[in-house]
């Protein structure tokens, strides 16, 4: 194995939590920038998946769930 480029985040832990609890009924997405350096601080959209659904063969009834369900989560 060889190691990959390191990775810094900017992503604030508290803001975050208030972003999810905020859209935790809600569908649609919160975005926080800080807009002098671009940093992302919040990124939060509902309804979710779980994308370790991708990691492998996805089923067809899986699939449709996703796109055509209630809650068409990949339709963002």
């Amino acid at each position: 194995e060889k190691a990959g480029s390191n990775v810094a985040l900017t992503l604030d832990y508290d803001m975050q939590r208030v972003a999810d609890d905020a859209m935790a009924k809600l569908s649609g997405s919160v975005v926080a920038m800080d807009v002098n350096t671009g940093e992302v601080l919040a990124l939060s959209s509902n309804p979710r998946f779980d994308p370790n659904l991708f990691a492998g063969e996805v089923s067809v009834d899986t699939w449709n769930d996703l796109v055509s369900g209630p809650e068409k989560r990949m339709n963002n």
